[in-house]
């Protein structure tokens, strides 16, 4: 929902390995200190203080000279710990827990053809099902110096710990309504917050037709004693007469001041429209509905809506790849290899996008309301002096229709202005911590398919002379209105491409490489994070010395962006230019 400034933030990282003959184990162990950082669109505090600790542990075994069998468990542990100021009301209930075995077998059919076929299954304590994860390859070489490769795998991606348990505020009174606070005596705020998916999922309340029915922070004004907790029907009389009450006291208060603003009407002339306005508009409103609309934060503006599914416990992402490869030498000097495949992807998570509706006032039986009861109240004797302070209105030009009566006009004005530009509630699911919060949500939707290609090349001229390049495609990586619930982006190039030039010297005492890189523009959609990354080329520059006085000692100089090319390679993350490193290794 935002970024956040790290200051003074501390990553500690510990492992351990151990092998002994055929037997690995490691263990590692993960915690952040987010120490002073703070997200900058709120400025609240980010407290981050979470671990992870993750063991393996693997062994072989081979039967005779053909048969070899490899096989292991993984135990990850997550402990998200925020304080709050991440997972919210979450914050005791965030404990992920995943266990893992595996068993792969590496069979040599003939001298020439190698099986290796595997299979895993992993158990996610928030996730019911068990997941199972098959893989096989084939690799033929027909002769020697040539290899090629069919492989099938299915991965899995389990929901994040940010999918599950987020509750996090990304805006405070999104819609300005604590700008209401001295009309009404307090502030019916609406905050805009991002909510991770609970296992139950999200379900939203309807009435007997199957509508939705919303809950609003402008219950409290509700003469049945209603409060922010309250579910209130669509279209409700009562209700939609408390939208108005706001509304219309809203406009008489501040209606005259705009049209001030803007050289409409004379500054001295507000006291006496605003008198006016409060005797010709109407306390009360019949036949007006209301309208469902919601918030499209990349165009930042209302659109309509239709009304919300629930929205299911979040499902694991399931990856289907087919890949055929190929790898070859050629007289001795050039090293050639091409992959091709295709991916299938079900069940994507897409980003935090809004998942609830706001309610207003029906802009359009507002308006034809009105223009019935002004027309009245305006033909009305006892309001001669209302008429002839609202009289200017119907000389406006572009608004004024000049035929002698402002009713035309000031329903067009009050029923599009405040009265149906102000949110009054929101459709939340019973999920939801905050009862009149927009909020942000995650789904799985959508099933996509590509596919692409990587190529590679080494050319060794000679004992100091190498050249290489790279390139890869892959089909599409924008996928519009996938099920009608979003768009999807990988979030990286189509095209991809590099060259590079190295030059050993005879001794092997230095060693030095040029490479070029070109990466291809690409959409972004990620969170908040919209956009799109410009295409760049950069030029690297790296040095590698052996120091003489002592063979295990090695220095190496490398210049990333040699030509200080300025660029993104992200939506809303700064520039990068030249990056100069500086590396001293030793070797025991």
């Amino acid at each position: 929902t935002g970024s956040v400034q790290a200051k003074n933030a501390i990553v500690t990282y510990i492992q351990g390995q151990l092998r002994y003959r055929r037997l690995f184990f490691q263990t590692f162990y993960n915690l952040l200190d987010s120490g002073d950082s703070y997200a900058l669109r709120t400025g609240d505090l980010f407290l981050e203080h979470s671990s992870q600790f993750m063991t393996q542990i693997q062994h072989s075994q081979s039967i005779g000279e053909r048969q070899q069998f490899t096989y292991g468990a993984d135990l990850s542990l997550t402990r998200p710990d925020s304080e709050g100021s991440v997972n919210g009301l979450n914050e005791d209930q965030d404990d992920i827990n995943e266990i893992g075995a595996y068993i792969q077998s590496d069979t040599r059919l003939t001298e020439r053809i190698d099986l290796v076929a595997a299979a895993r299954v992993d158990h996610h304590n928030r996730l019911d099902d068990l997941t199972f994860s098959p893989r096989a390859a084939l690799v033929v070489r027909p002769v020697t110096g040539h290899t090629f490769r069919a492989t099938y795998n299915r991965a899995f991606q389990t929901p994040a710990a940010n999918h599950l348990f987020a509750d996090v505020l990304g805006q405070r009174d999104v819609f300005q309504g604590s700008l209401f606070e001295p009309l009404l005596g307090f502030s019916p705020i609406t905050d805009l917050r991002a909510q991770g998916t609970p296992e139950s999922g999200f379900h939203f309340r309807r009435d007997a037709a199957g509508r939705p029915q919303f809950r609003s922070p402008y219950a409290v004004l509700d003469p049945r004693g209603l409060d922010g907790n309250s579910y209130i029907a669509l279209d409700d009389p009562t209700f939609t007469n408390v939208m108005w009450s706001v509304a219309r006291n809203a406009s008489v208060a501040g209606l005259g001041i705009g049209l001030a603003d803007s050289g409409l009407i004379p500054a001295d002339a507000v006291d006496a429209f605003s008198a006016a306005l409060a005797a010709v508009l109407p306390m009360e409103v019949e036949g007006v509905g209301n309208a469902v609309r919601i918030l499209d934060l990349e165009r930042q503006e209302f659109v309509p809506s239709f009304a919300p599914d629930d929205v299911p416990a979040l499902k694991i992402i399931r990856t289907e790849t087919l890949e055929f490869g190929y790898k070859g030498v050629f007289a001795d000097r050039l090293v050639v290899g091409v992959d091709l495949y295709r991916t299938s992807v079900n069940n994507f998570i897409g980003p935090f996008q809004v998942g609830t509706p706001n309610v207003f006032i029906d802009t359009a039986a507002l308006q034809f309301f009105l223009n019935q009861r002004l027309a009245a109240a305006l033909a009305d004797p006892s309001n001669a002096e209302a008429v002839a302070d609202l009289m200017p209105l119907d000389q406006i030009p572009g608004l004024g229709n000049g035929d002698g009566s402002p009713a035309n006009e000031l329903s067009f004005l009050v029923s599009t202005g405040l009265a149906g530009s102000v949110p009054f509630g929101t459709v939340s699911p019973e999920e939801s911590f905050d009862p009149t919060a927009v909020l942000l949500v995650r789904r799985n939707f959508g099933d996509i398919s590509l596919y692409g290609g990587d190529f590679h090349f080494s050319y060794f001229a000679s004992p100091h002379w190498t050249f290489g390049g790279s390139y890869s495609y892959v089909s599409d990586n924008f996928f519009r209105d996938v099920d009608r619930v979003d768009d999807i982006a990988l979030n990286a190039p189509r095209h991809k491409a590099s060259g590079n030039v190295r030059y050993t010297a005879p001794a092997r005492e230095f060693s030095t490489e040029l490479r070029v890189r070109y990466v291809g523009g690409f959409p972004v959609r990620s969170d908040v994070y919209i956009g799109s990354v410009d295409p760049y080329t950069l030029l690297d520059l790296s040095f590698h010395y052996r120091v003489p006085f002592s063979s295990g000692t090695q220095l190496t100089v490398t210049v990333q962006n040699l030509l200080n090319n300025e660029h993104q390679e992200f939506v809303d993350v700064p520039e990068i230019g030249r990056l100069a490193l500086l590396r001293l290794t030793h070797s025991f």
